[in-house]
């Protein structure tokens, strides 16, 4: 008898340091951020496969023009599902920005969300994409 109890398997689960520059508001901020990257992989005895890569985003920047301090908290989502003969497929991305200025400096925020979903057959049947983004 054979199980479809699926396989998990890490793949990464690390925090790094970079150091990083982004336009904001108008402005450059130079940041440095600590980022947690985990990745997964999981597989069913079936065929089913699951990926997952996740940042998660913390630090500090600067404005170079108006020496403005922010927060960074950034989370981002990459997962796709596969059927083992290649449909099912669902393929998902989600972005939160989150960067939070200190007095008068202006927030910045941002998500992005996009989502398609094929049948057994290979036809889509949904497909979402949404922006907004905020300078206050």
């Amino acid at each position: 008898v054979t199980s479809d109890t699926p396989n998990l398997q890490v793949v990464g689960n690390d925090w790094i340091s970079i150091p990083w520059e982004f336009e904001h508001c108008e402005e450059w901020i130079d940041a440095e951020l600590r980022v947690k990257v985990l990745e997964s992989f999981t597989e069913s005895a079936s065929g089913n496969t699951n990926w997952q890569l996740k940042y998660v985003v913390k630090g500090t920047g600067v404005g170079r023009d108006t020496g403005y301090e922010y927060v960074w908290s950034n989370t981002f989502g990459y997962h796709t599902t596969i059927g083992a003969d290649e449909y099912p497929f669902t393929d998902s991305y989600l972005d939160n920005w989150n960067i939070i200025g200190k007095g008068q400096a202006p927030d910045f925020k941002e998500k992005v969300t996009w989502k398609i979903t094929l049948n057994n057959n290979g036809e889509v049947t949904s497909e979402v994409f949404a922006f907004h983004s905020t300078c206050d």
